[in-house]
């Protein structure tokens, strides 16, 4: 039997809705619009996902009017979440203003950390051939004197045994300064 539409639904009811050519219903939830206070069912899917927070009035004239999305961009966005992300890749990339002084490195609003600390200490955009080189191979790592600047042929050069030996140089260190125990750690040259 299929289960009726709820008459006067309260926030947080779920409802079971069935699908037009059979298969599992779909579970809603009665949910508010954050911005206009509108009650209305959700797909308790894009619910959890954080979709679907917003009603399609509010979707259609606040995320596509340009004059009201400058107020959500950034910290006027209910979901801001600082303005730094880790990508995919491990680097840190952070969220930079419209008149940031060096646009050449920014892509998407974003501009690479170690790039930006580079930059800001030598004042000025980091271009190619260039590259900020991590001394610690650590991506996350941002502080000034973990970055060294150099060009790609010569990181290359330094640097084409990949950061396994850095690695091992680093074990070494910690054996030395007895940051570790010598017999937990296996070194390999």
């Amino acid at each position: 039997m299929k289960e009726a539409e709820p008459v006067s639904p309260q926030i947080g009811d779920v409802w079971r809705k069935p699908r037009p050519k059979g298969g599992p219903p779909r579970k809603m939830i009665w949910q508010l619009c954050m911005y206009c206070a509108k009650e209305r069912w959700v797909d308790m899917r894009q619910w959890r996902q954080g979709k679907s927070r917003m009603c399609h009035h509010c979707y259609v004239t606040k995320e596509h009017n340009p004059a009201i999305c400058k107020n959500f961009r950034g910290a006027g966005n209910p979901r801001w979440k600082g303005g730094r992300r880790k990508r995919k890749d491990g680097y840190i990339a952070i969220l930079v203003p419209d008149d940031y002084p060096y646009p050449e490195m920014v892509d998407r609003h974003y501009v690479l950390e170690h790039r930006h600390v580079m930059a800001q200490a030598l004042g000025r955009a980091i271009v190619l051939p260039e590259i900020v080189h991590h001394i610690d191979g650590d991506r996350t790592n941002n502080a000034l004197s973990n970055l060294k600047l150099t060009t790609q042929a010569d990181h290359e050069l330094r640097y084409s045994g990949g950061y396994e030996a850095g690695f091992a140089d680093g074990v070494k260190y910690a054996i030395k300064h007895h940051l570790t125990k010598p017999q937990a750690v296996l070194v390999t040259t």
